[in-house]
């Protein structure tokens, strides 16, 4: 995947699997404290990994208890999201409210974006496997 800042656009790197076009972003270290220091806020990390078409599934969001206010979401939470086909909400509800590290569970729109404020959040696809 290709990783770009979502301010400037540039080039922040790859990510895997690289042989995957779509694109992510982030933000880049002169953005942060260009517009940090000049707003006063730091921002939400937002990694996405769905294609335009997943863009319109639902999602299985969650507060990340493990990862939530440190590495990429240092100072603020960690949100973790599912996006599922049709058919495939109960299993991925269920899967997600079972995992030791989800604190809120909840089923939100595709066009879903995390809170302004500093934190970071991974929207995923659901590959329809149950995980232990």
């Amino acid at each position: 995947m290709i990783r770009l800042c979502a301010w400037c656009k540039r080039l922040l790197g790859f990510k895997e699997p690289l042989d995957d076009v779509r694109t992510t972003h982030g933000i880049c270290e002169e953005c942060l404290k260009h517009w940090g220091k000049r707003k006063g806020e730091t921002y939400m990390i937002f990694q996405d990994d769905r294609t335009p078409e997943q863009k319109k599934w639902l999602i299985c969001m969650m507060t990340d208890n493990f990862m939530a206010r440190w590495g990429e979401a240092k100072g603020g939470p960690s949100y973790a999201g599912w996006a599922f086909s049709d058919g495939e909400q109960s299993r991925c509800e269920s899967w997600v409210r079972h995992r030791g590290d989800a604190k809120r569970v909840r089923i939100v729109l595709g066009s879903y974006r995390p809170p302004a404020g500093p934190g970071h959040c991974h929207i995923y696809v659901w590959d329809g496997k149950d995980r232990a």
